[in-house]
């Protein structure tokens, strides 16, 4: 199972350098100088952001796949201790999906 964490991480990086890439041969900068705007876009706007060509977008979806990549983690993790019978292990870890799942449904 920790081939999922191996390929959210490469995937995440990838996506990260390439907007880092971009931000620099676009010389745009993250935020404008002396500007109070977050360097974070809400969620709603990064598929949007995206759409758009702004590299702040893919940035933000790379950090955004390196979060969710713990979660399809414990996901293998419930559906292999339901096969083994391991209904405790398959508690404790749909208690930390449930935290996991609420810390991103709280996110801005």
């Amino acid at each position: 199972m920790s081939t999922a964490l191996l390929v959210g991480v490469a995937a995440s990086l990838v996506l990260m350098l390439v907007a880092l890439a971009l931000l620099v041969v676009q010389h745009s900068p993250v935020l404008a100088p002396n500007s109070a705007e977050s360097a974070w876009l809400p969620l709603r706007e990064v598929l949007p952001h995206i759409s758009r060509g702004d590299p702040r977008g893919l940035l933000d979806l790379g950090v955004l796949l390196l979060f969710l990549t713990p979660i399809v983690r414990v996901v293998a993790a419930v559906g292999l201790f339901a096969a083994q019978g391991r209904y405790r292990s398959m508690a404790v870890a749909y208690g930390v999906l449930g935290l996991l799942s609420l810390s991103l449904l709280l996110a801005p």
